[in-house]
């Protein structure tokens, strides 16, 4: 992106880690050189706050069940089918 080689320290909503909420989102952001400078906190209600909270919850939690489930290896040599496709997983 220019932002980043021109160093423009733009504003613009980019998809980085949050540590506040300990999971990746889509924030307001200043892009610069070295990537995200700075995740903006836009003003929100407390129920748009709490409904925000409630995401990256349910973010986390599936990151928890994706890594529990590779680790776990059951998925090795059964089918996986979703919308148009079916697969043999190796």
């Amino acid at each position: 992106m220019l932002a980043v080689l021109r160093d423009e320290r733009a504003v613009l909503p980019v998809a980085a880690y949050c540590p506040r909420y300990e999971v990746t989102l889509s924030l307001v952001s200043v892009l610069g050189a070295g990537g995200v400078q700075q995740m903006l906190d836009p003003p929100m209600t407390a129920d748009e706050r709490a409904a925000l909270e409630n995401s990256a919850a349910s973010l986390r939690g599936a990151g928890r069940r994706i890594l529990a489930v590779t680790q776990a290896g059951w998925w090795r040599g059964r089918v996986v089918s979703g919308p148009g496709a079916i697969a043999r997983v190796r």
